[in-house]
């Protein structure tokens, strides 16, 4: 695998290495017959496979507790794999299944990060337009493209905040990406204070570290026009 992959994402230039964190949302289709990233091969389908998978939706009883005994067996591989004790989590289609994880994980801890809508939409475009296009089984405009982007953007937010109440005040922490991008060991600090993280600052050099290796990674700059507004 690590032959196959190109030095760099397709999108937005960051390094592709197979030991990285990656979204469990690519792993997690291997076992049942969906995963919501199966869009990607089949772009023409991107609606079905979002009212399957925001928890939001009326899913089919059959297919949610499918998809969470998936879940829960992947989370314990990781860590008997790892070692660990604590599994964590970046994966967008997460933000639309607050129900499902809190019942699987009745004291998970959530971190929401809010970006503009503008360069969330152009980050978007961007990368799904070089990532699907060597993967897709169906033709796909840039026009469904937009549409699924946008309407798959207010689904998921609309699911959000619809669930978000049921966290605890005190394990749900909203902030936004410039907030991170500026100042991403005080945010890492105030996370870790507030979840109750241990060791921090024991092992604050090798996070300045890895925090300096990343800063010459610059993101595309996104301008506005008309065209995006009348969208």
């Amino acid at each position: 695998m690590r032959m196959a992959l190109p030095e760099k994402r397709p999108g937005d230039g960051l390094p592709l290495r197979v030991n990285q964190p990656q979204e469990e949302e690519f792993a997690l289709g291997n076992e049942i017959s969906y995963s919501y990233y199966y869009w990607f091969y089949f772009p023409n389908q991107a609606k079905h496979f979002r009212d399957i998978h925001f928890s939001g939706k009326q899913i089919p009883t059959k297919k949610a507790e499918q998809w969470k005994n998936n879940y829960m067996n992947f989370v314990k591989r990781c860590l008997v794999n790892s070692k660990g004790k604590t599994f964590v989590s970046k994966n967008p289609p997460n933000t639309a299944r607050i129900p499902w994880l809190l019942e699987l994980f009745p004291d998970a801890k959530f971190i929401f990060i809010h970006r503009d809508p503008y360069d969330v939409f152009r980050s978007s475009k961007k990368f799904f337009s070089e990532v699907i296009k060597p993967l897709q089984f169906q033709s796909f405009t840039e026009e469904q493209l937009d549409e699924h982007i946008l309407s798959g953007y207010v689904e998921l937010h609309d699911a959000y905040f619809e669930s978000r109440e049921l966290i605890p005040k005190e394990n749900l922490i909203e902030l936004s990406f410039e907030s991170l991008a500026h100042d991403p060991y005080g945010l890492l600090k105030e996370i870790s204070n507030q979840f109750g993280v241990p060791d921090i600052d024991k092992n604050s050099t090798s996070f300045r570290d890895y925090i300096t290796s990343q800063q010459k990674h610059k993101p595309s700059p996104y301008s506005r026009d008309s065209t995006l507004d009348k969208k």
